[in-house]
């Protein structure tokens, strides 16, 4: 349970970052004959209006998990990044890419926070 509260915004924030690489994927695709950014960011907006509830869930599982893990800076500044590029991806959709910019540095940050706590069990682990 402990790491759970660890991980899972970093599961979450992965899923969802996953989902939008689909979606502009599909979105591309789809338009391909026709695509200009207008017409893409207009499209990814009609998209939007359906799931509209993730980020602000994003950005409550990530405002939870940063005042559950105030003792460790790496998590804390990974949970900033990700509530940053929810609410980017909540106010303004449209600057959609800023806000994965900030979900990358935040899964970066929470990578950072797992090698550290990976590297602590194995020294500790050590008899010296």
């Amino acid at each position: 349970m402990k790491n759970l509260s660890k991980d899972f915004p970093f599961i979450f924030n992965t899923i969802y970052i996953f989902a939008i690489f689909i979606e502009v994927l599909i979105l591309i695709l789809g338009n391909r004959t026709q695509f200009n950014y207008a017409n893409f960011i207009q499209s990814y907006q009609n998209v939007g209006k359906s799931i509209f509830f993730l980020p602000w869930v994003g950005l409550v599982i990530n405002i939870i998990f940063y005042l559950v893990n105030l003792n460790d800076g790496w998590i804390l500044a990974g949970c900033l990044a990700g509530i940053a590029g929810y609410m980017v991806l909540a106010i303004l959709p449209e600057f959609f890419y800023v806000g994965l910019i900030f979900l990358w540095i935040g899964l970066f940050l929470f990578y950072r926070s797992f090698t550290k706590r990976r590297q602590r069990v194995v020294n500790h682990a050590d008899p010296k």
